[in-house]
């Protein structure tokens, strides 16, 4: 049944409308149900239109249509201030959105929704990234047949390359040295004559074994992998499919390495830790690691790395783990998924370093203690205890904050002038 409402039915009548409400409504000069129609605001807001990131107004706040693209942190600051946000990105750019007092965001916003966002860019909270901008100069004196830029890309002067456009230049250019890459490699059976694979070991499909290549026994390889030369795998160990084992690389009995996996030369898999007792007569007695490790699928290990089998149990380098040359890896430590570090890094014995890390050359990090999600570790660092907080990026040792160690660090720069 419709209900009709009288445009001099006062105010206060309406369902919803009481006394606080009301007095806000008097001071605008609201008194009837035909005041409030006849009301004419300020300004009106067009939420519909949309900009790209690359054009964002920082005067004003204008619509955006992202896609979520990370997991969401959220900090609290002191009490009533808590601070949400993630990365979001459009075709032309990536940035930073930032909610307060929010904790309901997380049941809201997922990795990978597309939401229409409504607000004012600021330079100092939103991080506006333009695809490879320094690089455009050369676009347009390059002798290259074809040049592969992003659909956003508007050139300023003529190009004399055909331009190829794609959604996102970074990924096509990988698509297509993986491309090259996988041209180059022949899948073959193949035995070197003066290798040897024990006759209890199971070798899969067209595997490629170098000279002076050793397979233990009862060790499985799987199909289509690349063993190459003087490359040590020792009895009971599993490697998966698709996998390249480098020149010189030494894998210890036991040791389990999962499919797509490259192993670059002369890195040592299952070496013993750095375990001893010490003893009164002041002497060191050595403790017996008899666990293995575990490296998951497509991870990278670089040259000359060595990753310590455990003292019981295993330790465990996730899925998607991309490790550079020269880092050491001691017993226990589980390093997370998709978790990126940089040369010469070392990692003491049971540390737990979670996903989406990113540590960056010639880190410490002590042992028994845990690395948050998605955190970030510049270069020569010393990580001295558990970092609980996800997201946050850490300098300095003992590391700090990253805005904390910059303003001390022009505190030095002044000090030592």
């Amino acid at each position: 049944m419709a209900v009709s409402t009288r445009l001099d039915t006062a105010i206060t009548e309406l369902s919803g409308v009481g006394k606080t409400r009301a007095a806000k409504y008097e001071r605008l000069g609201i008194r009837t149900v035909g005041d409030l129609i006849r009301f004419t605001p300020r300004a009106y807001e067009r939420r519909s239109d949309v900009l790209p990131l690359c054009a964002a107004d920082l005067n004003a706040p204008r619509g955006y249509l992202l896609t979520v693209g990370g997991r969401i942190s959220s900090t609290r600051i002191r009490a009533g201030l808590t601070i949400s946000k993630f990365k979001a990105f459009d075709e032309s750019g990536v940035c930073e959105v930032v909610f307060f007092n929010a904790p309901y965001i997380k049941d809201v916003f997922h990795e990978g929704a597309q939401f229409r966002f409504y607000g004012k860019a600021s330079l100092s909270r939103t991080k506006i990234q333009l695809t490879n901008p320094k690089y455009e100069q050369y676009v347009y004196t390059s002798k290259a047949d074809v040049i592969i830029v992003n659909k956003t890309f508007e050139p300023k002067e003529p190009v004399s390359a055909t331009m190829v456009r794609v959604d996102d230049a970074y990924a096509a250019v990988a698509s297509l040295l993986d491309y090259v890459t996988a041209q180059k490699r022949s899948y073959r059976r193949y035995r070197g004559c003066r290798s040897r694979v024990r006759w209890s070991s199971k070798i899969g499909s067209k595997v490629y074994v170098g000279d002076f290549a050793y397979i233990g026994k009862k060790a499985q390889v799987g199909g289509y992998t690349k063993i190459y030369e003087h490359v040590y795998v020792g009895d009971n160990v599993k490697i998966g499919s698709h996998c390249i084992i480098y020149p010189g690389v030494r894998i210890y009995p036991g040791c389990v390495i999962g499919d797509n996996v490259i192993i670059h030369a002369n890195a040592i898999i299952g070496s013993d830790g750095f375990g001893f007792a010490p003893l009164e007569d002041g002497t060191w007695k050595k403790i017996e690691h008899t666990g293995n490790v575990i490296i998951e699928d497509d991870v990278e290990i670089g040259a000359n790395v060595c990753v310590d089998k455990s003292q019981m149990g295993s330790t465990v380098i996730r899925k998607g783990a991309k490790i550079d040359n020269l880092c050491q890896i001691a017993h226990n430590v589980e390093v997370g998924p998709n978790t990126v570090m940089a040369a010469q890094t070392g990692i003491a014995g049971s540390a737990k370093i979670g996903e989406h890390c990113i540590i960056a050359g010639q880190v410490g990090i002590a042992g028994h203690i845990t690395i948050a999600d998605n955190t970030t570790i510049g270069a020569q660092s010393g990580i001295m205890s558990t970092i609980k907080e996800e997201g946050k990026t850490w300098m300095g040792s003992p590391a700090f904050h990253l805005r904390d160690y910059l303003r001390s660090y022009a505190i030095f720069k002044k000090a030592g002038k």
